[in-house]
């Protein structure tokens, strides 16, 4: 009926554009619980930086995103060699692994930062869940325009002719 070629290399990451949005409630949701409880207020009175605060709360929050990110990845790993066969390039999904939790970090930083720049925990979460959904859409469209094939422009009587790297000998011959 289909004709689907899964491998275990292709479902690895399958799940981290909902990963990002559930990671990105989950700390806006948590640190507007802290605003909340007017626990951040109690943490300046003590004599705590905001500084130092930022950094606890990305510690925590990174913990807990990192978490959810291995879970869904353990559980691919494991059933997706049972249910799909072997790996096929092994070495580069451990870079592929590692290069995730970089990111996932990082993503979890810039979160942080707007969930504490942004008191109330309803337009924090509009904000967040906002600028995940620019991110996403713009990695989306420069992997798009990174892996589309390469294109040759050719004048063609004043109009532009595009044509693909693998067509390029057989216009030429036709031009000449």
């Amino acid at each position: 009926l289909w004709d689907l070629n899964l491998t275990p290399d292709g479902t690895l990451f399958s799940g981290s554009i909902l990963h990002s949005y559930l990671s990105a409630v989950f700390i806006c949701l948590f640190i507007g619980l802290e605003y909340k409880n007017k626990t951040i207020r109690n943490k300046i009175i003590v004599g705590h930086s905001k500084m130092a605060i930022y950094v606890s709360n990305v510690i925590v929050c990174s913990v807990g995103t990192l978490l959810m990110h291995l879970i869904p990845l353990f559980v691919n790993a494991t059933l997706g060699v049972v249910l799909l066969g072997e790996y096929e390039h092994p070495e580069m999904n451990m870079i592929y692994i590692l290069c995730s939790l970089f990111s996932v970090v990082a993503k979890t930083a810039i979160v942080v930062f707007f969930a504490m720049l942004i008191t109330s925990r309803t337009f924090s979460l509009i904000v967040v869940v906002s600028m995940v959904y620019l991110l996403i859409s713009a990695g989306l469209r420069i992997e798009s325009t990174l892996s589309a094939p390469e294109v040759y422009v050719f004048d063609v009587s004043g109009s532009s002719l595009f044509v693909k790297k693998e067509l390029q000998n057989y216009i030429l011959a036709y031009l000449s």
